[in-house]
């Protein structure tokens, strides 16, 4: 196993879109502060609520929400698809609707050269703690991350998007985090076929979700989507997830295993207007549910920007599946647990769930979406198309919500937002 950086508590080997807007000035701006307001019952905005009508996003939003990491100092940090990341004070903060700094992110290649723009910003990113006996602690970020072609220093939005891999990040002494030189699985040079972003690291019976500890027998796995069909653009996308092999074994992962796919025939809701199918962005989280532990992965289906974007889940009594989407009472589709917000509170481009359980004892939601009534004059059934607005105009705040779950008369999982709203019937 050839390791990829000097510090070997980690061993990933060489085997192992988004929006180009203007160089980005984030990274040298201090910490900016935002309240979070309270939209209807248990259901709060974190970020983007400055914004009035007619105002475009700028940039600074943070799409694809992970689930919150705990710092040494009790601090509660979210990531995404951004050059920065919130901070709250601790968990009480948080969960009530409190206040959150922008704290700028430093990315940096394995050159060390700064990634600068919004269009190179890895995908996706999530925080760890990695511990390994006889080594310090090690936070790690994981993302989505392009490389670079035809002798550029740095990757060019879109034109090296069919590059993008999943790569970790590791803090230098300066508070740089700087990328891996290979990615965790498969190589940059491999085309459309491989291309993976929404990396998660998942151990089974950890407490804690943020820690990685390869100190014990609890199997550890990596969930990640890549594509998995081709036509000279990615035309299907699905999940997998692979198992962590012991430091002694000679490969780093164990066999492939498929978690999800778009269905045979494809379920409708993955079908994308520009052609193929997709799942994407999984979020796997070990659940107690009327005593009944379940593996769930939440996930999004469809075209992220329009009214179509789902926020879905499946569920498994095994980590390694099988894996049963929640379909609707027709069982001819994807259940879209975040519906009722776009009918009733004006929302589009509503996904990527992360489930994740408080501080509390109660299971929440963390997901992204856009305020129609900011942008009012644009047709959410579609992709952005020339000139109209660009998909840069548009801003996805994170959302936080509390879930219900239950369980449905045939055993199976039942997770609704909880808006103190009267719930729909179980499903037999």
């Amino acid at each position: 196993m050839i390791p990829v950086s000097n510090q070997p508590m980690i061993r990933f080997g060489s085997t192992g879109f988004f929006l180009l807007m203007a160089a980005s000035a984030w990274a040298n701006r201090p910490p900016v502060r935002e309240h979070a307001v309270q939209v209807t019952e248990n259901l709060y905005r974190l970020n983007g609520n400055f914004l009035k009508s007619g105002n475009l996003g700028g940039g600074s939003d943070l799409p694809d929400p992970s689930p919150p990491f705990v710092n040494a100092r009790g601090e509660v940090e979210i990531y995404g698809t951004a050059d920065h990341f919130l901070r709250y004070a601790n968990w009480k903060e948080f969960l009530t609707g409190g206040v959150a700094e922008s704290v700028p992110l430093s990315l940096r290649d394995s050159a060390g050269i700064r990634i600068t723009e919004q269009g190179q910003i890895p995908w996706d990113l999530r925080k760890y703690l990695w511990r390994t006996p006889g080594h310090p602690d090690l936070e790690i970020l994981v993302g989505g991350s392009m490389s670079a072609t035809h002798g550029r220093r740095l990757p060019k939005w879109p034109d090296d998007n069919i590059t993008r891999r999943i790569f970790i990040f590791r803090k230098n002494n300066s508070g740089d985090w700087i990328r891996d030189p290979a990615p965790i699985v498969g190589d940059a040079s491999s085309g459309w076929m491989g291309h993976s972003y929404g990396g998660n690291f998942f151990q089974l019976g950890q407490l804690n979700p943020d820690l990685i500890d390869t100190g014990l027998p609890n199997p550890v796995y990596f969930f990640y989507e890549r594509v998995t069909e081709n036509a000279q653009a990615p035309s299907k996308t699905e999940i997998f997830a692979r198992k962590l092999l012991p430091a002694s074994a000679r490969e780093l992962f164990g066999p492939e295993i498929k978690i999800l796919g778009v269905g045979k025939p494809p379920f409708p809701s993955t079908h994308r207007t520009i052609g193929g199918y997709l799942v994407e962005g999984p979020r796997p989280v070990e659940m107690s549910i009327q005593g009944k532990l379940f593996f769930i992965i939440g996930f999004s289906s469809g075209d992220f920007c329009t009214d179509s974007y789902r926020m879905n889940y499946a569920w498994s009594k095994n980590v390694e599946g099988p894996y049963h989407p929640s379909l609707d009472h027709n069982q001819k589709d994807l259940i879209d647990f975040g519906s009722d917000l776009k009918s009733s509170l004006g929302l589009s481009w509503v996904g990527r769930p992360a489930i994740f359980l408080g501080k509390n004892g109660k299971y929440e939601v963390l997901f992204h979406a856009v305020l129609k009534s900011i942008l009012p004059n644009h047709d959410y059934r579609r992709w952005p198309e020339p000139g109209g607005y660009d998909l840069g105009d548009f801003f996805r705040s994170t959302y936080k919500s509390s879930i219900s779950t239950r369980l449905n008369e045939d055993g199976s999982p039942d997770i609704q937002l909880d808006l103190g709203r009267k719930l729909p019937p179980l499903r037999r």
